[in-house]
């Protein structure tokens, strides 16, 4: 299984260690709250707790995860975010396929922001100029496909037997379909500004977008039935 890719935490604090203690109950609350639902529908969103600091926390799964590789990414991304506090939100992304944020307000419905995480790859394609179009084709594939299809898509490009590239893209349950193809749009436009990278993955506010030149899906594009 993989790590972390990116955690951040938010630049402003919760300054009086009384509401830092309450915010932290909250969180570990809201946690317990969210295991189920995220073992069985891969998603989960909770809120709890009293102004300014009203804890807002969301988590969602990439829709190919069985629900015990989504246990496991939630339990190892709900665990690094202690470490944030005294920070007022947080937001980290793992490579198992799961993303999860904090803060004091509603951004559940939050679809783009100047803020989002990209991941490019020092590994170059040897075929660049041919790589880069069969990625760009799929990327805009992906963006078109996700919104129509419940905010997920997941496309394989092909050009020969050794030049495969393989995509993921989804957004989060809470979007309207606009809302998904906005986030999809400026994610598909940062993910491309990384060829000819062979790895990439881009978390922006309500989506999540990779790629990648081996088949790390856990489903079946052809028989869209779930591996193993």
């Amino acid at each position: 299984m993989g790590g972390i890719i990116h955690r951040t935490c938010s630049h402003t604090n919760v300054t009086d260690q009384n509401l830092l203690l309450e915010y932290k109950k909250n969180y570990w609350n809201l946690i317990n709250e969210m295991r189920n639902e995220m073992a069985q529908s891969r998603f989960s969103y909770r809120e709890l707790g009293d102004p300014p600091y009203r804890l807002h926390v969301f988590s969602q799964c990439r829709f190919d995860l069985s629900a015990s590789e989504c246990t496991h990414c939630f339990n190892t991304v709900q665990g690094i975010f202690p470490s944030c506090m005294p920070a007022k939100g947080g937001r980290a992304f793992s490579s198992d396929g799961c993303f999860m944020r904090y803060d004091n307000y509603s951004f559940f419905q939050e679809s783009v922001t100047p803020y989002y995480l990209r991941g490019c790859s020092d590994d170059k394609a040897k075929d660049g100029k041919i790589f880069a179009s069969l990625v760009v084709n799929m990327i805009n594939k992906m963006a078109m496909e996700a919104p129509k299809s419940g905010g997920y898509a997941a496309v394989e490009g092909r050009y020969s037997l050794d030049l495969v590239a393989y995509g993921v893209a989804t957004c989060w349950k809470t979007l309207s379909k606009d809302m998904c193809a906005a986030c999809l749009s400026n994610a598909a436009s940062t993910a491309i500004s990384c060829l000819p990278s062979t790895k990439v993955h881009v978390v922006d506010t309500g989506c999540v977008l990779r790629y990648a030149d081996y088949d790390f899906i856990n489903f079946d594009i052809k028989t869209k039935q779930a591996r193993g």
